[in-house]
């Protein structure tokens, strides 16, 4: 086997595994913003329950949405969309 196929298919590989990671996070996407929303409310101390419904590269769309004591909450919203970007 030639230097240049060997590198051809470790590249081939490389890139299979970069696709599969890809993929992976693609549908990984949902629990992924959860959990980092549901952390960043917690450090907040801001008790809250949501479902995400949309996650986008751009932005997430939040429904179901109650700020505070369930019983006597101090925010409902039936929906919500939150901008997302990188710092």
């Amino acid at each position: 086997m030639t230097v240049k196929r060997r590198l051809a298919i470790f590249g081939l590989g490389v890139l299979a595994l970069l696709a599969l990671a890809l993929i992976t996070l693609w549908f990984q996407r949902k629990p992924i913003a959860k959990d980092y929303l549901d952390t960043y409310l917690t450090q907040k101390g801001v008790t809250a329950r949501y479902e995400i419904t949309d996650v986008g590269t751009k932005r997430q769309r939040l429904e179901k949405i109650v700020i505070g004591d369930p019983a006597r909450p101090d925010l409902t919203a039936d929906w919500a969309e939150v901008d997302v970007a990188l710092l």
